[in-house]
């Protein structure tokens, strides 16, 4: 059964505002990749797992069709509200199942993902829809770096998280080791590790607890222990944040640092 975390109307707001879009660098070094025995124009890209679309927007430049895939309802429905390009479209189903025919797919992205999938058959689908030569590209961030006027506040944040590390889903493991855990889809792979890629994002002490509520662990800790053990928990995160920064001001300047993790496989060619 697919999880649903996403799917939930006030999950997905969050997400929405909170989520960052990854670096134009990364972008360019996946098509790269795949153009480097890919013949152009490229002609189609699935992004599965998209999520509200942050990711798949970027690809519209660079390929015919861009196709988003999603399992929420809700998180499909803000996709396609948002998006801002005539060629990319949206649809709800399954990473496992993807709605394309076999060997008609250039490239399949998962963009923080592809650790909520079942690899083994997300595995044996990308096999099915890519063309010979095709790429699956898997890139990702585990959490982010705040920081306050050049103070990092990483170690404060770890340690909230660390405290309740017991409702990550099973796939986080993945997120953690900067995708080096994932099985080996093909034989010829390009991987980057931490540094390579990044985004800052310039938002306020506010924005950073509502970026919390957006997260999946948040969630299970929410239908485990209830609303009001959820407020107690973002309060008790405000005060430590608020104590290290040595402001309570929710409109306080904060740098989020996002680090990404990339791992590329390609398909053989005929």
């Amino acid at each position: 059964m697919a999880d649903m975390t996403f799917s939930d109307p006030e999950i997905v707001k969050h997400y929405v505002r909170c989520r960052p879009a990854p670096p134009h660098s990364l972008i360019n070094t996946v098509i790269n990749f795949l153009k480097e025995k890919m013949k152009t124009p490229l002609e189609v890209c699935v992004d599965a797992g998209c999520g509200s679309g942050q990711n798949t927007e970027l690809y519209s430049r660079h390929f015919t069709r861009v196709l988003g895939v999603d399992v929420s309802d809700a998180q499909i429905a803000a996709a396609r509200s948002n998006s801002q390009h005539h060629n990319v479209s949206y649809r709800v189903g399954l990473a496992e199942q993807l709605p394309v025919e076999s060997a008609s797919v250039d490239l399949v992205t998962c963009c923080i993902s592809v650790h909520w999938f079942d690899l083994d058959a997300f595995y044996s689908e990308v096999r099915r829809v890519l063309r010979p030569g095709g790429v699956l590209a898997c890139y990702s961030y585990h959490i982010f770096s705040p920081i306050y006027r050049g103070k990092n506040l990483s170690q404060t944040f770890e340690q909230f998280l660390e405290s309740i590390q017991q409702y990550w889903p099973k796939g986080i493991v993945h997120l953690k080791s900067n995708l080096a855990t994932l099985p080996v889809f093909s034989d010829e792979e390009v991987s980057y590790g931490e540094g390579k890629f990044t985004v800052e994002r310039e938002v306020t002490f506010a924005d950073t607890l509502e970026y919390v509520e957006s997260m999946s662990l948040l969630k299970n800790f929410l239908e485990a222990e209830g609303k009001d053990s959820v407020t107690k928990l973002i309060s008790n995160l405000k005060q430590v944040l608020a104590t290290e920064m040595g402001s309570t001001d929710e409109a306080a300047p904060l740098t989020q640092v996002f680090d990404y993790g990339l791992r590329m496989w390609r398909t053989p060619s005929v």
